[in-house]
């Protein structure tokens, strides 16, 4: 028989994956679950020696009409000069949305909400 955990258990054990892991278990978490609910979508490499321009969000998601990039970053993370750069300039194109998201994003729900709409 399978344990029934509380949500508060649930969110325990999430913060304590998100601490434990850190920006990347979260860019997992929110890639897995955009693609459950039918996005595309897509992590662009960090900078790497190919020249690839830094800055560039962490994921961009596509469906039905809706484009959203994000930018994913450890709870008390800054978003460095490029990638406000970036965000800023995204933000100005017309019905582009532009998220910045933290572990308590997603233990609030907010990612939920973004990605169920």
């Amino acid at each position: 028989m399978a344990e029934t955990i509380t949500v508060e258990h649930y969110k325990a054990e999430l913060a304590r994956e998100m601490r434990e892991t850190g920006r990347g278990g979260l860019s997992q978490l929110v890639f897995d679950k955009a693609r459950d609910l039918g996005w595309q979508a897509a992590r662009y490499p960090t900078f790497r020696a190919t020249h690839t321009t830094s800055g560039y969000p962490d994921l961009t998601l596509v469906r039905k009409g809706r484009l959203i990039f994000v930018e994913l970053k450890r709870e008390k993370a800054k978003v460095t000069p490029e990638q406000q750069k970036w965000l800023d300039d995204l933000r100005a194109v017309p019905f582009v949305e532009v998220y910045v998201w933290r572990p308590s994003d997603l233990l609030a729900g907010r990612i939920d909400e973004v990605l169920a709409g």
